[in-house]
C-alpha cells in the first residue's frame, strides 16, 4: 500500500471497469479502485435483462477477478443490500468476497457508519476467512461527533480487525468546496481527527467537484477548474499528507451522484472530458445520429487532439484512442467507450501529477504512432 497514491470512486459497470482495466501497468500499481456495485433493477449489457440476485453475486465476483486481478480494490456493495437483503448480509457478502478471491481477484469490503449488524457480521465472516483489510466510509460531517471514536470502533471491534488494516474513506461530499480556503480549514480539521482516532493503513481524502450535468454546451468546449485537487495541494503544504499515509481522492471523471442510469439513442451526448492538473476540459459534440451535423465523436476527438491541453498519443491508452479516432481510423465507439477514455484517463493524469507532487516522473508508454483499425477498449 506504500505505492498507492490515489482513489476514486466508481461506479462498477462497463465504461469504468475496462477504463482501469486499460490502465498501464505503472499507473495501476499507484491506483486503488473504490468500485461500487450497481443494483440489479436495471438491464445487465452482457445479459440483456435484469439479472438474478444470484447472478448478481456471480457476475460482480466474476468481473472484478477479471478487470481488477491480484490487485487491492474496494468494493461497496451497499447498492445492492436491498434486493439481496439487508438483514441477510451476512450469508450473501461472504460468498461474493469468497467467490471473487477465489477467481483471483484481492478485494476488499466498505462499510458505512450507519452499516447494520449483519453487514458488520458478513465482513466479520470475510476477514476471518480471506484476511482482507476493511475501508469504513466516514462522512466528513461525522468527524465532529463526540463519539465519532465509539462509531468507528464498534465496527473495528465486530469485524474483529486492527485499525492498521482498516482504512477510512473520508467522503468529503457535503463540504463546498468553491471556497478553497474555506474548505482546506474543514478537511484538514477533519483529517487531523482521523488521523488522532488510530494508526489507520490508509485515510483516503475523496471530494469531487465535477457538476452533476454537462457544463458544455452543444459543439463547444468549456472548464471547469477541479478544486479538489487543488485542495490536496494545499493540505500536502500543510505536511498532512506525509504526516500518515493519506490518499488522494475523488469520483473518477464524474460527479459525486451515482447515477447508474443507462441512455441510448438521442440521449447520448458525444463528449469527452479531458483531465488536465487544474481543470477539466470538456469537450461537447452535437446530434452524434445526425451526419450533418459537425458534433461527431471524431470532430470532438479532433478538438482535443488539437487543443493546447493534448498530452499526446502516447500518454495514456485514451490518449492514443483520441489521436486514432481524430484521425479517422478505428472505431468511434458509445457512450460506454468514451466512458472508458474519460476514466483511463483522468486516473493517468492524476497519478502522474502525484508523482510530480513527490519529485518523481513515471516513463510515458513506448507507442509506435500507427494509423489502423484498432479497438483499445475491446
Amino acid at each position: 500500500m506504500d505505492s498507492i497514491l490515489y482513489s476514486a470512486m466508481l461506479r462498477f459497470k462497463r465504461g469504468e471497469y475496462i477504463g482501469v482495466a486499460s490502465l498501464s501497468p505503472e499507473v495501476m500499481d499507484r491506483f486503488l479502485p473504490h468500485f461500487i456495485a450497481p443494483p440489479i433493477i436495471e438491464r445487465d449489457p452482457s445479459r440483456k435483462r435484469v439479472i438474478t440476485p444470484d447472478e448478481a453475486i456471480h457476475l460482480t465476483a466474476r468481473r472484478v477477478a477479471k478487470y481488477w486481478p491480484s490487485r487491492l480494490s474496494l468494493l461497496d456493495v451497499s447498492q445492492l443490500l436491498d434486493p439481496l437483503g439487508r438483514m441477510k448480509a451476512h450469508e450473501w457478502m461472504p460468498e461474493l468476497f469468497t467467490i471473487a478471491h477465489r477467481k483471483g481477484a484481492y478485494c476488499s469490503p466498505v462499510l458505512s457508519l450507519t452499516s447494520n449488524s449483519s453487514e458488520r457480521l458478513g465482513c466479520q465472516k470475510i476477514f476471518s476467512i480471506l484476511r482482507t483489510p476493511l475501508a469504513i466510509r466516514v462522512p466528513i460531517g461525522n468527524t465532529q461527533d463526540k463519539d465519532i471514536h465509539k462509531q468507528i470502533y464498534d465496527i473495528i471491534n465486530i469485524v474483529g480487525i486492527s485499525p492498521k488494516n482498516a482504512l477510512i474513506v473520508l467522503d468529503c461530499n457535503d463540504t463546498a468546496l468553491d471556497v478553497i480556503e474555506d474548505a482546506v480549514i474543514v478537511i484538514s480539521e477533519a483529517v487531523r481527527v482521523i488521523q488522532s482516532l488510530g494508526e489507520w493503513r490508509n485515510i483516503i481524502v475523496s471530494a469531487t467537484s465535477y457538476p452533476t450535468k454537462n457544463p458544455a454546451a452543444k459543439n463547444s468546449e468549456c472548464i471547469i477548474i477541479r478544486n479538489e485537487f487543488v485542495i490536496w495541494e494545499k493540505l500536502a503544504d500543510l505536511g498532512l499528507v506525509k504526516e500518515k499515509p493519506v490518499i488522494f481522492g475523488d469520483h473518477g471523471a464524474d460527479c459525486s451522484i451515482l447515477n447508474f442510469g443507462q441512455k441510448g439513442g438521442r440521449g447520448v451526448i458525444p463528449h469527452l472530458r479531458y483531465a488536465t492538473r487544474k481543470y477539466w476540459a470538456i469537450f461537447r459534440g452535437g446530434d452524434w445520429l445526425n451526419s450533418e451535423d459537425n458534433g461527431t465523436i471524431r470532430s470532438v476527438a479532433s478538438k482535443v487532439k488539437n487543443s493546447e491541453h493534448y498530452d499526446g498519443f502516447d500518454f495514456s491508452a485514451a490518449d492514443e484512442f483520441i489521436d486514432l479516432c481524430a484521425a479517422g481510423v478505428g472505431k468511434t465507439g458509445n457512450a460506454t467507450t468514451w466512458r472508458q477514455i474519460n476514466t483511463n484517463r483522468h486516473i493517468t493524469k492524476i497519478v502522474f501529477d502525484l508523482m510530480d507532487m513527490r519529485g518523481e516522473r513515471l516513463k510515458r508508454l513506448k507507442r509506435a504512432k500507427r494509423y489502423v483499425q484498432q479497438n483499445l477498449f475491446a
